[in-house]
This record gives C-alpha cells, sequence and structure tokens, in this order.
C-alpha cells in the first residue's frame, strides 16, 4: 500500500483508518519535525565558517534542492565535487563542525517551532499502548538525532533508533529499515513506514511494508 498525507493525522483518525497497523517506522527529518532547514543552515554555515563567504553562483536555495533527505557524507562529496567546498577539510571535521552548529539553533529553537502538536500526540499516544511499536530510521547522526527528540520530549517513544552511524548504506537503500525490521520481529504487512523525502520513499517502496508520503510540513 502506498498513500500520501498532507495534513497530521491523530492516533484515533489513524487506528480507525488503518486497523491492521500495530507498526510505525518513522523518519525524523521532515516526517516528525520540521528540522530539515535548520540542517541546511548547519550546513551553509559550516561552509562559510571554513572557508570564508561562497562566491560562486550556487545559492543556500541550491543546497536545499540539491541536499534535503541525503545524508552528511553525500552532500559532503557533492559541495566537494561541484568545488562548493575548495578549501581542504576531511569529513569528520566538516561533520563536527556542521553538528556543532546545528545544535548551536537548536538549543533556542522552542519544540512547537519544528513539530506539530498532533504528530507529537501521535506518537506519545502509540507509546503507550503495549501492543503497538514505534521505530525510526534517519539518515541524521545520533547526536543530532537524539537531542531532537529529546528538545521535542519524544526521546523514549521509541522501541529502537538507527541513524546514519548505526548503517553502511543508508538511504536510499533500504539497509536501515531491513535491519529494523528484524529487531522488531514483526510482519511487513502490519507496518507503516511514514516518510517524505524522495531518498526516504525509495529505501521504503524497497521493502514490503505499507509506505506513506507524508507532506504536512510543505
Amino acid at each position: 500500500m502506498f498513500l500520501e498525507l498532507s495534513t497530521p493525522i491523530s492516533f484515533s483518525e489513524l487506528r480507525y483508518k488503518f486497523p491492521q497497523i500495530n507498526t510505525i517506522i518513522w523518519d525524523l527529518d521532515g516526517t516528525i519535525a520540521n528540522s530539515e532547514p535548520m540542517h541546511m543552515r548547519a550546513i551553509w554555515s559550516a561552509i562559510e565558517n571554513h572557508q570564508g563567504k561562497i562566491k560562486t553562483s550556487y545559492s543556500f536555495d541550491d543546497l536545499c534542492h540539491d541536499s534535503i533527505g541525503l545524508n552528511d557524507r553525500s552532500i559532503f562529496e557533492s559541495l566537494l565535487n561541484k568545488k562548493i567546498i575548495s578549501k581542504p577539510i576531511n569529513f569528520q571535521d566538516f561533520l563536527d563542525l556542521k553538528i556543532d552548529l546545528f545544535h548551536e539553533e537548536l538549543k533556542s529553537t522552542y519544540p512547537n517551532e519544528i513539530i506539530d502538536l498532533k504528530i507529537q500526540n501521535l506518537i506519545k499516544n502509540f507509546k503507550e499502548n503495549s501492543a503497538l511499536k514505534q521505530a525510526l530510521v534517519t539518515n541524521s547522526d545520533r547526536k543530532s538525532c537524539l537531542n531532537v527528540l529529546k528538545k521535542l520530549e519524544i526521546d523514549d517513544c521509541f522501541d529502537f533508533i538507527i541513524t546514519l552511524d548505526d548503517m553502511k548504506n543508508p538511504k536510499p537503500d533500504p539497509e536501515g529499515y531491513n535491519h529494523i525490521q528484524k529487531l522488531l520481529q514483526n510482519e511487513w504487512e502490519n507496518t507503516f513506514i511514514f516518510e517524505d523525502s524522495q531518498a526516504g520513499l525509495q529505501a521504503a517502496q524497497k521493502t514490503p511494508a505499507n509506505v506513506v508520503k507524508v507532506n504536512w510540513y510543505n
């Protein structure tokens, strides 16, 4: 099953619409939280902090268009290939800089600025039902992921969490989803994956799960 949701759904609405559902596997950035713009701003600032103002015609909008949904390593390699990053730096140093900048903005961000209350309540209500399972697979690094979840007060709501740090092959490869499904020990037919980006949807659709494309933050 493949379907799209343009507005957030409540727990009761979800259970009524999909009575067979017993597992949700969430994406984080762009699905649970409207945090993709924060990641993009952190990457942009990391470039400028490292080498000064970007002097090419490449814009912040270009970065967002090219990068949303991709993991940081893929974004870094793309920026190197396009010579947007021209001053030598290795990936780990760039990632550390980007993560620090991301967390600086996150500290001053209120939860209601990056999550819809209906989504937050859905996740909490799903967790409260012991017969249901909930997990998360994200292309974000573990530190950023856990800090976002803590900020949103849902860090205790997931049975399993897989981040970029745990995957050899991140999205659009389905490795993360296949691995977490083994941990959950659940049937694919009762599992729903919520995703927003092209890379995430490609990964989800390579599994037998039901896939829900969300665009409630667009």
